[in-house]
């Protein structure tokens, strides 16, 4: 695998087999050109819209970037780094 690319690959296979393994906070999700991360409360896109998941599969809450709600916050800023991790826009480039 080429040096440059990230490899984020976690196995679930313990939790299928009913032991406790090393599961991840958050997802990502990509549906043909959009994708976001979400944890078990919230989801962030790749536009940067954070919604409040907590009544999904309902309502999703979009949560205004000058919210004051510190778990929101934090919340923003996990998720962010995640995407940041994965650069998923970037997509893959053929070498010249």
């Amino acid at each position: 695998m080429p040096a440059e690319l990230t490899f984020d690959g976690h196995s679930f296979a313990p939790q299928l087999r009913g032991e406790a393994g090393t599961p991840r906070e958050w997802v990502y999700v990509q549906l043909g050109a959009k994708w976001y991360v979400c944890s078990s409360r919230w989801k962030l896109t790749q536009d940067g819209e954070l919604y409040d998941m907590k009544d999904a599969p309902f309502i999703e809450k979009l949560v205004g970037r000058d919210t004051k709600d510190p778990k929101a916050i934090a919340a923003r800023e996990k998720l962010q780094k995640a995407l940041d991790g994965l650069k998923p826009g970037e997509g893959k480039k053929d070498k010249e």
